[in-house]
């Protein structure tokens, strides 16, 4: 049974270095609309607007340590190998991933 299947958990931690400039910016035209409806009669306000957008990050650096816990399953289907890795981030995030191998 532990070769057809197998579990994983685990703990540790990532060391990091250095930076990251992300630059991300938009602009845009939009046009609101306010519908609403009395006594049967539709009453309709149209307001014009700019939208601008920025979610640049410049001069960030990376946590040095970032704690993490692990966990996963995996598969064996004769030489076909499929496992998920579940890695959590405290405070930071998390990811999901999908690995396939074949073993000979």
């Amino acid at each position: 049974l532990l070769w057809v299947m197998n579990f994983n958990l685990g703990a540790g931690m990532d060391i990091n270095f250095g930076s990251t400039d992300i630059n991300l910016k938009a602009a845009g035209v939009a046009r609101l609309e306010d519908v609403s409806m009395e006594g049967g009669e539709v009453d309709s306000t149209t307001t014009p607007a700019n939208l601008n957008v920025d979610g640049s990050t410049t001069g960030v650096n990376p946590s040095i340590v970032r704690a993490r816990i692990m966990t996963g399953i995996g598969f064996n289907i004769l030489p076909v190998k499929i496992d998920i890795p579940i890695i959590y981030y405290f405070n930071s995030g998390a990811s999901v991933g999908v690995t396939v191998g074949v073993v000979w």
